[in-house]
């Protein structure tokens, strides 16, 4: 019975440094200006925006090149495909 004692003792002593551990990671980066949460949420959004770039890249610049259409053979009209077209790829 006392070997079970001994385990469990040794459990919470492991919980305990843990959540002490967890607690002066926290109030250490709280005292030297990191705010953990507003910088996990830029994370965030800095994948979402990552996610959004590679499907454009991926797909759709060929989308939207291929709705312009062929290039005109007459000048005015042709310039005006060029500069939508650049429009489209910047």
């Amino acid at each position: 019975m006392s070997m079970i004692q001994k385990d469990i003792a040794i459990i919470l002593k492991i919980v305990a440094s843990c959540l002490t551990a967890g607690f002066l990671i926290f109030f250490i980066s709280a005292l030297s200006g990191e705010d953990l949460l507003k910088n996990n949420n830029r994370i965030n959004e800095l994948e979402f925006l990552l996610t959004e770039i590679t499907d454009e890249l991926n797909g759709g610049i060929e989308n939207r090149i291929q709705q312009l259409g062929e290039a005109p053979t007459r000048d005015p009209y042709r310039r005006f495909y060029c500069a939508e077209l650049a429009k489209e790829l910047h």
